[in-house]
Formats: structure tokens, sequence, C-alpha cells
């Protein structure tokens, strides 16, 4: 398992859009002046899903395992897996 890390994100100075992926220019106003903030870690689970088939071989010994989509609370959304319940 990772060791358990902030979750950060470009912040966009010229008009304050936190965005991700990360890219070289803000997706809102195509400011390159950005600059990385922490980001709270919590969000609104908008879907998830649990694999029970590996559909690849470098996840043949990690079923059952979940996938979800997250949309975090200052706006970015990303797809992770959620830890701490059961993948029945």
């Amino acid at each position: 398992m990772l060791p358990v890390r902030p979750i950060e994100s470009p912040r966009c100075t010229a008009c304050s859009l936190i965005f991700y992926p990360p890219a070289p220019l803000c997706p809102g106003c195509w400011s390159r002046d950005l600059e990385w903030v922490a980001l709270s870690g919590r969000g609104t689970v908008n879907s998830w899903v649990v694999f029970h088939q590996a559909y690849l071989k470098g996840y043949e010994g990690e079923v059952p395992f979940n996938v979800a989509e997250v949309t975090l609370a200052e706006g970015p959304r990303l797809m992770t897996n959620l830890v701490g319940g059961a993948n029945d």
C-alpha cells in the first residue's frame, strides 16, 4: 500500500481555477501563471464499480478491487480507489 500523501493540484493565479489533470496552462483562461495547492481530500462519489475479474494480467492478484469517480470539494474530478470498505 502506498503512503498517504496530501492531494495537490494546480491553481491558476489569474482566475483561481483549480484543475486536474495538470497542464502547462489554465483550461479556463489559458494563463500560464499557476501554483500548486493542497486539496482537502473531501468530495462526492459520483459513481463506483467493483471489478471481480482481472481484465489485465497485472491485476490478477488484486481482484476484487474498486474504482470510483469523485468530484473533489475544490472542483476537480478524478478516478481513484475507495479504501476502508469491503469489495464484495
